[in-house]
């Protein structure tokens, strides 16, 4: 197998593991990288052999005992790579990872723990779906979205360290994070502590990102759950969950569907907390899932940076000095941040601008570049709907 990757974990390595009592979920910062880009918490596999698992990562933070978790989203399911946790210090290969999912480069996932296939763990892969191999009160389990879609039978060997092998060139590990001290997350083997109603524990538990807690993201009771959906939506806001924090004991007023201080509107929109999305630069048109009205205030705030092609010219939401044929506005800059609403013109956005929304419908979001096959790089959106 050619450029085996050797990860050797520095005494640098202690600078990045400093633990407390609480819970340390933070980004994963990369090390021993071969055959990879890196660009954040994010890997693409641009070297080595197409097919062999030759190229990887693995990550400087560590689960040195207990609880833990690791968790990434998919770009693109048609890719073959595995991700999970392993022992630090293991060669990235799919034979090495003790714990990992497997995408098999054909729109679904399996468990594989040292390369031995697990039975009855296959399931579906959609692009934005969260994946998370967590070790439980002494099992590790593997979830998709929320929902526990396998059990190991094999007990964790500590330390562990998020580990990434991809075969597929192209293939990215995408959003990857690790959690050191095993808040927030609920297993079968029981329920983690209560959560504190701050924005960080929001982002903890809303592991697909799209600014809603579900029932299966909340790692509470229903009757908890119900208590802080105020407008009774089957969905938490970061709105509610900021209520929610700002008086600890039950408020009866609010339990009633027919009190005049109760809104009824169940529609996205008139939820003051924002969302997030992100633009993938080889896709014309990302969907964000949030709907606006006509004459709606939307702001748009963005970060990241994106390659807008091989020769390494790169972006920013606000563009670039890069030039091409004919991007979407060929007034403006190439890579800009841009969006329509409904089948409205294209919107130019950048970095942070609030339009007012021409039309009624979807908010998709996109880069003004004309070609996008050989972009790579996403940039990270949030969104904000003011009803008008």
């Amino acid at each position: 197998m050619l450029g085996k990757l050797e990860v050797l974990l520095a005494g640098t390595l202690t600078l990045a593991l400093v633990v407390t009592g609480a819970a340390q979920q933070q980004s994963v910062i990369w090390a021993g990288q071969s055959n990879v880009s890196v660009r954040g918490n994010t890997i693409e596999k641009i070297g080595g052999c197409d097919g062999c698992d030759d190229a990887g990562a693995q990550s400087r933070q560590v689960i040195r005992s207990g609880n833990g978790f690791v968790e990434f989203r998919v770009d693109d399911p048609y890719k073959f790579w595995a991700a999970g946790l392993s022992r630090a210090g293991v060669v990235a290969q799919f034979s090495q990872i003790d714990f990992a999912w497997r995408f098999n480069g054909n729109g679904r996932a399996d468990v594989i723990e040292r390369g031995a296939y697990q039975p009855n763990s296959d399931t579906e892969a959609y692009p934005g779906d969260m994946f998370r191999v967590a070790a439980v009160n002494g099992r590790v389990q593997y979830i998709r979205n929320g929902s526990i879609i396998h059990e190991s039978l094999r007990q964790a060997t500590y330390p562990l360290a998020f580990t990434a092998a991809l075969g597929t060139v192209g293939a990215r590990v995408t959003n990857a994070r690790i959690d050191t001290g095993g808040r927030n997350f609920v297993g079968t083997s029981g329920r983690y502590d209560s959560p504190s109603f701050d924005s960080e524990s929001f982002a903890d538990l809303d592991r697909n990102r799209n600014g809603f807690l579900t029932p299966a993201e909340f790692n509470g009771t229903s009757r908890e759950f119900d208590r802080i959906d105020r407008n009774g939506d089957g969905r938490l806001s970061r709105s509610e969950w900021a209520q929610a924090g700002a008086t600890s004991t039950y408020d009866p007023r609010y339990d009633s569907r027919s009190d005049s201080r109760y809104d009824s509107r169940s529609d996205s929109r008139y939820d003051t907390g924002d969302r997030e999305a992100y633009v993938d630069a080889r896709r014309r048109w990302t969907d964000t899932d949030v709907r606006a009205e006509a004459g709606d205030l939307i702001t748009f705030v963005a970060d990241g940076t994106i390659e807008l092609n091989q020769s390494g010219a790169s972006s920013a939401p606000s563009g670039s000095p890069y030039t091409t044929q004919s991007p979407p506005l060929r007034t403006a800059a190439v890579g800009l941040l841009i969006a329509r609403i409904g089948n409205s013109e294209v919107i130019p956005v950048g970095s942070n601008r609030t339009v007012r929304a021409p039309v009624s419908g979807e908010i998709l979001l996109g880069v003004n570049d004309d070609v996008l096959e050989d972009n790579s790089g996403e940039y990270r959106v949030r969104i904000s709907v003011r009803p008008r």
